[in-house]
């Protein structure tokens, strides 16, 4: 509404075909009303990728510790493996915001 305002009121001041100017403005509003649909479809993308990013590492671990848990004794018992538990879920967590910071749009 707000372009189509400010185009009439150029419209007034400078004259011309005001049917032509009402064509161009609607294009222009359809034009943006696309954009905008195309950034949420990327952004939502973008959020669903983030999920699977962190489902997999998560579900691969608990899914090691079901089927065999003293694969996973080590990541338990000892010192080294529980920095690197500690480690991995600083980077899931690092990754999960840098991730979220990219898929938020500016505009």
């Amino acid at each position: 509404m707000k372009i189509f305002a400010t185009s009439v009121a150029i419209q007034l001041r400078s004259g011309g075909n005001l049917a032509d100017m009402i064509d161009r403005v609607a294009w222009v509003v359809r034009e943006r009303m696309r954009l905008h649909r195309r950034a949420r479809v990327l952004t939502a993308e973008a959020q669903m990728s983030k999920w699977v990013l962190l489902g997999l590492p998560t579900g691969m671990f608990v899914l090691l510790n079901v089927i065999n848990p003293e694969y996973m004794d080590p990541f338990y018992n000892t010192f080294l493996g529980q920095i690197m538990m500690g480690v991995a879920v600083a980077m899931l967590m690092c990754g999960a915001w840098v991730m979220s910071w990219m898929a938020k749009l500016k505009y």
